[in-house]
């Protein structure tokens, strides 16, 4: 028999993108938001040449605060407009037709998405602040309060993280969050004084914060998904890997082992004898630890700077085993790119922000592709 044919005309979810050329959305000043679950309806008239095809659309649920950010854009200019007309507006509106319930990963996106994830027992990354460590000076015995408030060059606000007090030495390291979630830099010497506290002089971060990250993306949602699945299994590296990214507030990690009988260095890093190394981004040491512990083969030695002692929680023991767990946290290391471009009047007047923009697009992973992740290759031009 033939196979049934495929209808023509199906029901479909869509999901809805808005880029804008500046200004962002937000707080946090992201250039795209993608909307998906809501009522939409769109009409395409296509020309069947490149240019020329039109867009109606009408979406119900939004926002009134993105209503008003869409509602002052410039629409784009006509098809014969100039170019260089063309590439200054740069705001653009993507629409996606995706099967209706969206139960494929590769293809699930927002709601579904997170449904989906719910069955493999993880849930999305949030957004997260950056962290930087400061150097509080003051007279012996100020009390710091929690959520003291302190800013950088550019206006952000970081509170502090937790209470402290100043000792004799008349100097005490805290940390701050920011206050703005995302990808906030916050450079060494940044910041200053914000809030008065009695017997506080000053405030200051002798090196840079820890830049915060944008909720996880689509795409970095699936592959974290499709990684944990190796985390049903047990004493691969693979294993490993899966059961720390399914760790709550784990962003990224890295697994490799020596199997060798003699100390191998790899990346940078000396690995013990039959031992296994894991690098993780994010998380609680102990949380980390057990995750290791659960997924790597007996017999296996660890290495890292990080130790932390998990009892094994099998309830077959009467008393039960402790172990010595060795593992490193990433350490934020900056990464810098040059960009050559050509100087003629088709280049837009922003496109300093915009290469800027889509450089760290590009190394996020919110341009669709892949992020940058721990022991992965960059590559340019």
């Amino acid at each position: 028999m033939s196979p049934d044919p495929v209808a023509p005309f199906t029901q479909k979810a869509l999901e809805v993108s808005f880029g804008v050329a500046s200004g962002g959305f937000g707080a946090g000043g992201t250039d795209t938001v993608t909307l998906s679950g809501l009522r939409c309806h769109a009409q395409v008239t296509n020309a069947g040449l490149p240019g020329g095809s039109t867009l109606s659309l009408r979406v119900g649920g939004m926002a009134l605060s993105m209503m008003n950010r869409l509602s002052v854009l410039s629409a784009m200019p006509a098809a014969d407009a100039p170019q260089q007309q063309m590439q200054a507006c740069g705001n653009t509106v993507t629409l996606r037709a995706t099967h209706d319930g969206g139960m494929d990963p590769a293809f699930a996106s927002g709601r579904m998405q997170d449904a989906i994830a719910r069955i493999y027992f993880i849930a999305r990354n949030p957004a997260t602040a950056t962290v930087v460590s400061c150097m509080c000076v003051g007279a012996m015995g100020t009390v710091i309060p929690s959520g003291t408030l302190v800013q950088d060059g550019a206006g952000y606000h970081y509170a502090a993280t937790s209470a402290g007090v100043i000792p004799a030495t008349g100097t005490l390291a805290m940390e701050f969050a920011c206050t703005t979630t995302g990808p906030v830099s916050c450079p060494a010497g940044a910041i200053s004084l914000y809030q008065s506290v009695a017997g506080l002089t000053s405030v200051t971060n002798m090196v840079a914060g820890v830049s915060g990250a944008e909720q996880e993306s689509r795409t970095a949602f699936e592959a974290r998904r499709a990684a944990t699945v190796a985390g049903n299994s047990i004493g691969s590296n693979a294993a490993i890997l899966g059961g720390l990214l399914s760790v709550p507030g784990v962003t990224d990690a890295y697994v490799t082992d020596n199997p060798t009988s003699a100390a191998i260095t790899t990346g940078g890093v000396t690995i013990a004898a039959h031992s296994v190394y894991a690098c993780v981004v994010g998380g609680d040491s102990a949380a980390i630890a057990l995750a290791i512990m659960q997924k790597k083969p007996p017999g296996c030695g660890y290495t890292g700077t990080t130790m932390v002692t998990v009892a094994d929680p099998n309830a077959a023991y009467t008393t039960a085993p402790s172990y010595g767990v060795s593992f490193d946290y990433a350490t934020p290391t900056p990464v810098f790119v040059a960009v050559s471009m050509g100087n003629a009047s088709c280049v837009p007047s922003d496109a300093l922000t915009q290469v800027q923009a889509a450089v760290a697009a590009a190394f996020d992973g919110t341009d669709g592709g892949t992020r940058a992740r721990i022991a992965s290759r960059l590559y340019g031009p």
